[in-house]
């Protein structure tokens, strides 16, 4: 089992139409962050190679803003998840494991009214690094 701290985030041209300064059909961009509580469970097999099960539950919040002319923040509103996921990890050695996985993001509770919790909520893909006593 690992018990731990989790952060998160997306930063990327993940664009979408909405209302914006000039307009209802400008092109806005989101930038996504989240943390929260990690819980894993990593299934034993005797080799280097294994299965772990991680979820992260937290909190997490949003800036919509629009790219052209310049960065303009236009929103900013928090929500709550949970990310469960399954990953294939490998021991590099008995303190360092990498992995990755897939998993889902739901999103609750969203504060966003440009972004309901169905657009914030969706199919994730990880690379982790665990470090600690394993």
């Amino acid at each position: 089992y690992v018990f731990g701290l989790g952060v998160d985030g997306i930063i990327s041209d993940n664009g979408f139409t909405g209302t914006g300064s000039f307009s209802d059909n400008d092109d806005l961009r989101n930038a996504l962050f989240y943390g929260g509580l990690y819980l894993d469970f990593i299934v034993p097999t005797g080799i280097p190679l294994q299965v772990s099960f991680p979820t992260l539950i937290g909190a997490g919040g949003d800036f919509v803003y629009e790219k052209q002319p310049y960065a303009k923040i236009l929103e900013m509103g928090d929500f709550l998840f949970a990310e469960p996921k399954i990953n294939l990890e490998l021991n590099l050695s008995r303190v360092i494991h990498i992995g990755a996985g897939v998993g889902y993001r739901f999103v609750a509770n969203s504060h966003i009214q440009r972004l309901s919790n169905k657009d914030l909520s969706g199919i994730v893909i990880n690379v982790t690094i665990k470090a600690g006593s394993f």
